[in-house]
């Protein structure tokens, strides 16, 4: 595993590189294939023409039966030679030998030949190595009809001259080979990848928000390549894309003016509404009404639904400037002493007896941004805690500051948030929410942020939450460059963490 990971890191990340890279290490292959198979041919072919000569040399120099007395070899030849001639008697005791000379005493080493040796070799060829330990020799034996046995041996030193050469006349010319075939590549595969890096030009441009940019068209061979045709094809999605990505903001347009503009129709009969219930509930209190106990139910439920009905158009609104116009104030604002003043305000909701409300560590952080609105987001925060966690049960509130970097704030797998962190954030601070409830479903969390969404329909309805509580809260705290998360599994309470950028 470790190898195959270390040969991925060295193989080159780029398509250019690898087209480069298999070209050349296929064509090195091919040639030392090549290469070998030619060294080997060769040598089977001198080799064969060594034997043959042997074989007709060695017919003379048995016919020949003059031999030197014993104990003197025979006169040397005046000039060196690669041949050696040796003559064995019966017991294979060399007799005398030809073909040393004082600047060449090489020859066939014979000191493993016995008699018995001898005679398993006859009429074969056999190959010898070197007493001076150079190329071997190949050796014919046979037997004349005086009982003697005659060796006749070349060297092939000759041979392996000749295939040493050939291996560097193959390596030279294998790397210069290599060389003109590497430059020329790479020239043909820039030429051939040119359309894709148009491609990915326009993809950077599309991915910069240019949904206009096109691939070029590449008019090559009437536009028949391959390339040519998946430009085509891209250049056909792009369009169809760009026209349902204008079809889309147009549809979201249409609907934020819908919102805003229904909000603000609302706006009036829900304040003529609100008006009438309250001189209604006036006019029986200065006793100008009758008293009838279902009229008074009545309109306490008309007054309720048109605050709760209000409390939606405003924050409808307020999504549809932050849709249009996502800009907030830029002051000065302690942190700390807000979050103090929700968990004070959230506490004294609770009444008497609400101590399930603790405040942790807050540490002294102030940060940019439009205090009312932060307000708003921590006190959407704990009110939520509060309104969907059975009665009694802990909401902690507290702080961390990262002042160094925001990687120690990252967010777990199972978190879900909306927004991010600007790139270049030197520190974040996170208010965090956390209760010991039930906790919320995976599935509940991916739309916890959206429009109108209620993980708890019930409770939701009974608190008269609209399901746009987060989604304000997710859009003012994007708007002031930051995030909102949240992360809790069922049965282990949901923490909330609202980060925002220091300095």
């Amino acid at each position: 595993m470790a190898e195959r990971w270390r040969i991925r890191r060295l193989a080159p990340a780029t398509l250019r590189g690898r087209l480069v890279l298999s070209v050349l290490v296929l064509t090195t292959l091919a040639m030392a294939v090549f290469g070998v198979a030619g060294s080997v041919l060769l040598r089977g072919s001198l080799v064969a023409e060594v034997d043959d000569r042997l074989d007709r040399m060695v017919a003379p120099a048995v016919a020949d039966r003059e031999s030197p007395p014993a104990g003197r070899p025979a006169e040397p030849p005046g000039l060196p030679s690669d041949l050696r001639e040796l003559r064995f008697d019966s017991g294979g005791n060399v007799l005398w030998s030809v073909g040393q000379t004082d600047e060449d005493p090489s020859g066939p080493d014979v000191s493993g030949l016995d008699a018995e040796a001898l005679r398993a070799a006859e009429g074969s060829v056999v190959e010898l190595p070197d007493t001076e330990g150079g190329s071997d020799w190949r050796a014919v034996v046979r037997q004349a009809p005086d009982g003697t046995v005659v060796l006749v041996a070349q060297s092939l030193d000759g041979v392996d001259t000749t295939l040493a050469l050939l291996a560097w006349v193959q390596f030279g010319a294998g790397a210069a080979v290599l060389l003109v075939l590497a430059a020329g590549t790479v020239a043909t595969v820039r030429v051939q990848l040119r359309p894709l890096d148009r491609m990915q030009r326009a993809a950077d441009a599309i991915a910069g928000g240019d949904f206009e940019a096109r691939v070029p068209e590449d008019r090559g061979r009437g536009g028949a390549s391959e390339t040519a045709r998946l430009g085509a094809a891209l250049n056909t999605m792009l369009a169809r894309l760009s026209e349902a990505l204008r079809e889309r903001e147009a549809t979201a347009e249409r609907m934020r003016r819908f919102v805003a503009d229904a909000s603000h129709e609302l706006r009036t009969p829900l304040a003529s509404i609100s008006g009438f219930a309250e001189l209604f509930r006036l006019g029986r209190e200065r006793g100008r009404i009758a008293a009838d106990p279902v009229v008074d139910d009545w309109m306490r439920r008309v007054e309720s639904e048109a605050e709760r009905m209000g409390s939606l158009v405003d924050g409808l609104l307020l999504l549809a400037r932050h849709d249009e116009h996502p800009e907030v104030a830029a002051d000065d604002v302690d942190l700390a002493g807000l979050v103090r003043e929700s968990v004070a305000a959230a506490l004294a909701r609770e009444g008497e007896g609400g101590d399930r409300l603790s405040l942790g560590d807050v540490p002294g952080v102030r940060v940019v941004g439009d205090r009312s609105r932060l307000r708003q987001v921590l006190d959407n925060l704990i009110g939520n805690a509060q309104t969907h966690t059975p009665p009694g049960t802990p909401v902690r509130v507290w702080m961390q500051v990262r002042e160094d970097a925001a990687g120690d704030l990252t967010p777990s797998p199972e978190a879900v948030r909306v927004g991010a962190l600007p790139a270049d954030v030197r520190g974040v601070v996170a208010v965090c929410v956390r209760d010991e409830g039930p906790g919320i479903r995976r599935a509940d969390r991916e739309r916890l942020f959206d429009r109108f969404f209620r993980a708890d329909q019930g409770r939701s309805r009974q608190a008269g939450g609209s399901g746009l509580g987060l989604s304000i809260s997710a859009a003012i705290v994007t708007a002031h460059d930051g995030a909102l998360e949240v992360v809790g599994e069922p049965g282990d309470g949901t923490l909330f963490r609202m980060l925002l950028p220091l300095g």
